[in-house]
């Protein structure tokens, strides 16, 4: 009896894993999900946050104070958040002063806003003279969009232009900037109606050649290279970036712009 008393008892004690929280089981209360699986969770939702927050800047819903991200400077390295830090500039004028038409970089000065009327006209927009001795003679263009012709003029195309064809871009040649239409064959208004978009057609170096897009994207020579490696340097800085690769209709330019959408060819 004894012995069965003492069994009883033990078998009354008996706590299953499945309801031991601690053991990571699987009983009915809130904290029973297994332990490894709340790192996961915490992961997940820092994405998630990020994530939103990084849309909401894409799309200019965030005021740049706001954002949390620190300002752009030009002669800095790429951080991890530059399309953010681009965008910024695009909204506030005094981060436009500040990392724009402050900096030795660029030669440039301020264009009057013009209010938007039927989907075209511009808020923050400037004259862009020149960026690291490299003409660009741009107006009016957004200053965002400013901002990422300097970092692909001074980060991409002029180190490339050094490798590849052993000189240096003194100008660019360009279709122009602002233009109130719509995009081609749609009903929606271009990003060049917010004067947000270049379309560069030409660059003359310093050892007096010419590289056009028109004549020169199809060879196999080192000023193709140039214009193929440049081409794929867009991506990082603008968000639609078209090149001939994309359709007959950018023959002769490559299209950048700094709208919503994010196309790379």
């Amino acid at each position: 009896m004894t012995d069965g008393n003492q069994c009883g008892h033990r078998s009354d004690a008996t706590v299953h894993d499945g309801d031991n929280p601690e053991l990571g089981g699987q009983g009915s209360g809130p904290l029973t999900k297994p332990l490894w699986l709340w790192p996961v969770y915490g992961f997940a939702l820092t994405v998630s946050v990020v994530s939103v927050w990084g849309l909401l800047i894409h799309f200019a819903l965030v005021p740049p104070p706001y954002a949390l991200i620190p300002s752009l400077n030009l002669l800095e390295p790429d951080g991890l958040f530059v399309d953010w830090q681009i965008a910024a500039i695009s909204q506030d004028p005094a981060l436009c002063e500040q990392v724009v038409l402050s900096s030795p970089l660029i030669s440039a000065e301020r264009v009057n806003a013009m209010p938007e009327r039927e989907g075209c006209g511009w808020a923050n927009a400037i004259r862009l003279n020149a960026v690291d001795n490299i003409e660009v003679n741009a107006s009016p263009i957004d200053c965002g969009t400013a901002a990422a012709m300097a970092l692909w003029l001074t980060k991409v195309v002029a180190p490339a232009a050094r490798e590849t064809l052993s000189t240096t871009v003194r100008k660019i040649t360009h279709f122009g900037t602002y233009a109130c239409r719509n995009i081609a064959g749609t009903p929606w208004r271009s990003v060049h109606a917010k004067a947000a978009a270049i379309d560069v057609a030409a660059f003359a170096t310093s050892d007096g050649s010419n590289l056009s897009v028109r004549r020169h994207w199809k060879g196999k020579d080192d000023r193709a290279r140039f214009l193929h490696s440049i081409a794929d340097g867009t991506c990082r800085y603008f968000r639609s970036a078209l090149s001939p690769a994309y359709n007959a209709a950018h023959h002769d330019h490559f299209h950048l712009d700094r709208g919503w959408g994010n196309t790379c060819k």
